[in-house]
């Protein structure tokens, strides 16, 4: 989920939260430490 409203929306409007393939992809990023990024 996004941190500002801006992300929020983004998120919303891409439907990023409703695609399981990026769910996985972005659980892997926040392993390795890529997300979410610090600016």
């Amino acid at each position: 989920m996004g941190k500002t409203p801006t992300g929020r929306a983004t998120v919303k409007a891409l439907h990023l939260s409703d695609d399981a393939d990026a769910l996985e992809v972005r659980s892997y990023w926040v392993i390795a430490g890529w997300h979410p990024p610090e600016n």
